[in-house]
């Protein structure tokens, strides 16, 4: 069944401002890339009250030189609110990976990265935070995933 997106956000448009939001934005531009959108909708299920929400951010490639390639990190959440903030996250942490050479010298240059599938990469060491950073994205990751897996067993058992 295909998703029907009802919810839509242009990043750094509307107030509030999330959490990640302000520092999502804030790397697009030094990138060189657009504002970030993000869509959802409910994932359709058999069961009344198994429903999900897919949210999908779109970090659209540079469109002068340096040109670059799109982006799209997907999440599934219990909510729209919760998958907003989640795909805010990890856009944030993959832009940072794939742009890594240009953030260095940058506030940026520290922050957790994770690869195209996801997983949480090595960063540089801060002169004083040293591997803190790097320790922090893979304690976030994993949690992540712990969530994901515990969340499938709960939809399983009330099936």
């Amino acid at each position: 069944m295909a998703v029907s997106f009802t919810e839509f956000r242009q990043l750094g448009t509307e107030e509030p401002v999330m959490f990640f939001e302000d520092s999502l934005v804030s790397l697009t531009r030094m990138v060189g890339r657009p504002v970030p959108e993000v869509k959802g909708g409910k994932v359709p299920r058999e069961h009344e009250g198994e429903r999900d929400w897919l949210v999908v951010c779109t970090l659209r490639g540079g469109v002068v030189p340096p040109h670059s390639e799109e982006l799209t990190v997907e999440v599934l959440e219990r909510s729209w609110t919760d998958g907003l903030v989640r795909v805010m996250q990890e856009a944030l942490a993959r832009l940072a990976h794939h742009h890594r050479e240009q953030l260095v010298g940058s506030r940026f240059e520290f922050f957790g990265q994770r690869d195209s599938e996801g997983r949480a990469t090595i960063v540089p060491s801060h002169f004083q935070l040293q591997s803190h950073v790097q320790h922090m994205e893979y304690l976030l990751h994993r949690t992540q995933s712990c969530m994901d897996r515990a969340k499938s067993r709960n939809d399983l058992k009330d099936k």
